[in-house]
């Protein structure tokens, strides 16, 4: 009743051409008002007769309907063509506030859209947990091979839950504008270098695994050239690639004009920054370089999740102690046990040992080249779908 009392004022006020709504087409009627549930949504010009009118039929409804408009829960939308300082005048003389660029969407559509972007950090923390849990206890099993290929599985349930924030929101990738595509083009490009950088790591370890099972191959016919051509495995080193990313992951993330630009913006970011330390673990694991795991800590001490954070604690701490993957200590260290016996006489036991470990590596290395394999042909066809939709629209 209240609402119908304010909205024929203000039909009363544009009769008198004293209220002037906005038209959003040449040949359209005018609008003043639009009415939703409890929420009210003014048009109207950015002058100061206007906003003085505005205001007189706030008070004239206070006066006749012994309610008030609550000014501290309202907000005042502007165009972009209309100055700031016409804009701080305007707000002060109405006593209401310039709406945030965060909060272009009124009532019910901004609340659903801050639930959205919540439920999607909520299933990111919900991953991170239950991954890290998975570890907290049996910390033996971190930097295995096993671990690494658990670590990347994140990425795809990562994206399932990003793909389910654009349905909720319904702001599909074909209707994204030019400056979100181009977050997404270039982010999912580093994404593809990441994802090259660990497999160049894993092609090094791949070649090692071939040299030593070349090696045993020898030791029945040609035991000397074996033992020549049998060398423990080294560390690929650290990756410069690397240096300097966990910085340009933080940076400041971009104000967009629409909700759904600014859900979607505020999504990448952490996708961005859970992507990098997922990436920049497994290159650190395969290299053994304990520095850049190190420095990876600056990247997610803004990320509100423990659990993470306590999770690269337990992993630096693993490295420092291992100084590598469990499965290449565990064929390094049947390296120089075969040497070992090898110098003395009979070393068919520790022959066969290595063989079984150097099998065990080159079967997790095929899985864990596999899973990288498959996140590398997801995100290119993603970034394929999505430059294919902006072809079908120009």
């Amino acid at each position: 009743m209240a609402m119908e009392v304010l909205s024929r004022l203000l039909a009363d006020y544009r009769e008198l051409n004293t209220f002037h709504g906005i038209k959003i087409s040449r040949g359209s009627p005018k609008i003043t008002h639009l009415l939703f549930a409890d929420d009210i949504f003014l048009f109207c010009h950015a002058t100061t007769d206007d906003i003085l009118t505005l205001k007189a039929v706030f008070d004239l409804f206070s006066d006749l309907s012994g309610q008030e408009i609550n000014l501290s829960k309202s907000s005042i939308h502007f165009s972009r063509n209309v100055p700031s300082d016409l804009r701080r005048t305007l707000c002060t003389l109405i006593g209401i506030k310039e709406m945030s660029s965060e909060s272009r969407y009124l009532g019910h559509k901004q609340e659903a859209f801050s639930a959205s972007l919540q439920a999607f950090k909520s299933e990111i923390s919900t991953y991170l947990i239950q991954f890290s849990n998975l570890y907290s206890k049996p910390r033996s099993e971190i930097l295995t091979l096993s671990w690494v290929q658990q670590c990347l599985q994140l990425l795809p349930s990562m994206n399932r839950a990003f793909k389910k924030l654009m349905v909720d929101i319904n702001y599909p990738m074909n209707r994204w504008q030019v400056p979100l595509v181009d977050d997404y083009l270039k982010e999912s490009l580093k994404l593809l270098e990441l994802l090259n950088s660990i497999t160049s790591s894993l092609s090094h370890l791949g070649q090692a695994r071939m040299s030593l099972s070349y090696a045993l191959s020898l030791l029945e016919n040609s035991p000397s050239l074996a033992m020549k051509t049998l060398e423990a495995i080294q560390p690929l080193g650290s990756n410069k690639k690397w240096e300097g990313e966990e910085t340009k992951a933080r940076q400041e993330v971009v104000r967009y004009s629409s909700g759904e630009e600014w859900v979607i913006c505020q999504a990448m970011a952490i996708m961005k920054v859970v992507g990098f330390w997922i990436c920049g673990v497994v290159a650190s694991s395969l290299c053994g370089d304990i520095e850049s795991c190190l420095k990876l800590r600056k990247l997610i001490e803004e990320l509100p999740n423990s659990s993470l954070m306590s999770l690269h604690v337990s992993v630096c701490e693993e490295m420092m102690k291992k100084g590598g993957l469990f499965e290449v200590k565990e064929v390094n260290k049947g390296v120089v046990q075969l040497g070992a016996v090898t110098c003395g006489g009979s070393s068919s036991d520790e022959a066969e040992e290595l063989r079984r470990r150097v099998e065990i590596l080159g079967k997790l290395l095929k899985d864990v080249g596999n899973e990288v394999n498959q996140l590398f042909s997801e995100v290119l066809l993603e970034r394929n779908n999505l430059l294919n939709s902006l072809h079908q629209k120009q």
